[in-house]
C-alpha cells in the first residue's frame, strides 16, 4: 500500500472570495492517499470556516508537521496549469493532484455553498424584510455617482428597506441602513437573512452566492469571472455605463426572484 503523501495547500490570494473557494474544494481534495494541510491566510475569515463542517479534519497547522510536506500545491480560483485549457478551476486543480486523489465524478455547479442556517446577528437591528447592498468595488473609499443613482432608483422601485454592508471606510449611501464594518461572520448572517443582494465586483457578491442569495451584479466589460456570475440566481449586468442599464428589467427580475407581485 502506498504511503500517504502530505500536501500543503497554499492559497494564492487572501480575499474573502479566495478563501470561500478554497473552503469549498478542500474536502474534495482529501483522500485515502493524501493528508491535506491548509492554513487559512486571513484570521478575520477563519470564523467563517465553522460553516463548512467537512473542513474539521482538513484545516491543520503546518507548524505541527514533523517533516516537510511532500508536495506544495498552489490553488486559486483562476489558476490553471501552464498550457492547459481552462474548463473550470476545479478541474485544473484536480489534474495536478490526480495521482493520489479520487476525482469526484461530478464537480460542483456553483462555488463554495454554505448550507448552515445563520440566525440574525444580535446587536444589529434589522427590519423584518430587507435587501443587502455593497455599493463599492473591493474596498473603495469613493463611490460612482451613476452607480449610486442606479441602486437608489432600484431600491425605490422595489419599496424594500436596504442595508449597506462592507467596509466601514466605504461611504454610507443616503437613506440606507448601516451594517458596515461588521465581522465576516456577522456580515454572513446579515446576508443570509436578506431577500436580495445588490453589488459589483466585491467579496460580498461571492459571499452572497455562497449563501445562494438572488443577486444583481453590475460589472464593467473587462471583468471576466467564471463564478458566481453565471448562476441562474444572479443577474449579470455587464456595461460601460450604469446609466445605460434597463432599470425596469432589473425590477422585473428582482420581483420574480422575490416571488412578489408588482405593486
Amino acid at each position: 500500500m502506498m504511503d500517504k503523501k502530505t500536501v500543503f495547500c497554499i492559497t494564492a490570494g487572501t480575499q474573502l472570495s479566495d478563501i470561500l473557494w478554497i473552503a469549498n474544494i478542500l474536502p474534495f481534495l482529501s483522500g485515502d492517499l493524501m493528508e491535506l494541510i491548509w492554513e487559512c491566510p486571513s484570521s478575520g475569515i477563519q470564523q467563517l470556516l465553522h460553516l463548512y463542517p467537512k473542513l474539521d479534519q482538513t484545516v491543520n497547522d503546518v507548524e505541527e508537521l514533523l517533516a516537510p510536506p511532500d508536495v506544495y500545491l498552489i490553488v486559486h480560483p483562476f489558476w490553471s496549469p501552464a498550457s492547459a485549457s481552462i474548463q473550470t478551476p476545479l478541474q485544473a486543480v484536480f489534474s495536478i493532484i490526480s495521482p493520489w486523489c479520487v476525482i469526484p465524478s461530478a464537480l460542483p455547479d456553483t462555488p463554495y455553498p454554505i448550507r448552515a442556517k445563520l440566525e440574525r446577528p444580535s446587536g444589529c437591528p434589522l427590519p423584518p424584510r430587507y435587501l443587502c447592498i455593497d455599493p463599492s468595488s473591493r474596498s473603495a473609499t469613493s463611490l460612482d455617482p451613476k452607480m449610486i443613482q442606479l441602486w437608489i432608483q432600484l431600491i425605490t422601485y422595489l419599496s424594500i428597506p436596504a442595508v449597506q454592508i462592507g467596509s466601514s471606510t466605504t461611504p454610507l449611501v443616503p437613506h440606507l441602513l448601516d451594517a458596515r464594518g461588521l465581522t465576516e461572520s456577522q456580515t454572513a448572517a446579515v446576508l443570509a437573512n436578506s431577500l436580495l443582494f445588490l453589488g459589483s465586483d466585491s467579496d460580498y457578491s461571492c459571499l452572497a452566492s455562497a449563501l445562494d442569495k438572488p443577486q444583481i451584479w453590475v460589472t464593467l466589460p473587462k471583468s471576466n469571472w467564471w463564478w458566481p456570475r453565471n448562476s441562474a440566481n444572479a443577474l449579470v449586468c455587464n456595461t460601460e455605463s450604469p446609466s445605460s442599464i434597463d432599470l425596469l428589467a432589473l425590477v422585473a427580475w428582482a420581483w420574480e426572484r422575490l416571488n412578489m407581485e408588482k405593486p
